[in-house]
């Protein structure tokens, strides 16, 4: 194996996922590409108690929304190269943050591995979906 494909949302790097990766990295001198999925899923203004939101001290719009969905992003792509790092594995970040199904399929391709957390759901993907969608790729 010379390249495992690491998928995590962009708000939280599983530890699990992220130990595995880099086991697996370790024995095989691979290379990790961490493919973070980018959910720009803004505030819902349909929330039942909108009269719950004045009360916090955050003065919440979609620009903050986005700003802190950029936040856990960066920290999570930090943590990610600071492992890497720390460990002494090679590895490469991306963001995907449209065509989430389409552009995974795109930079796992010519991966040997794909690495993800079955229960990490970034509100764009469901690996069922994914997998399903990559049958056809593999019959042509």
């Amino acid at each position: 194996m010379k390249k495992i494909s690491v998928l995590i949302n962009d708000y939280k790097v599983p530890a699990t996922v992220l130990n595995l990766a880099l086991k697996l990295a370790l024995q095989n001198k691979a290379t990790l590409f961490g493919i973070f999925a980018q959910s720009l899923k803004h505030r819902d203004d349909s929330y039942f108690f909108q009269s719950d939101i004045n009360l916090t001290d955050k003065n919440l719009t979609i620009a903050t929304d986005e700003d802190e969905h950029l936040q856990f992003l960066n920290t999570s792509m930090k943590l990610f190269a600071n492992t890497c790092e720390a460990t002494n594995v090679s590895f490469k970040t991306y963001t995907i943050s449209t065509n989430h199904l389409d552009t995974l399929i795109d930079y796992s391709a010519f991966a040997d591995l794909l690495v993800c957390d079955a229960d990490t759901p970034p509100h764009h993907y469901s690996m069922n979906t994914f997998l399903a969608d990559t049958l056809p790729c593999i019959n042509a």
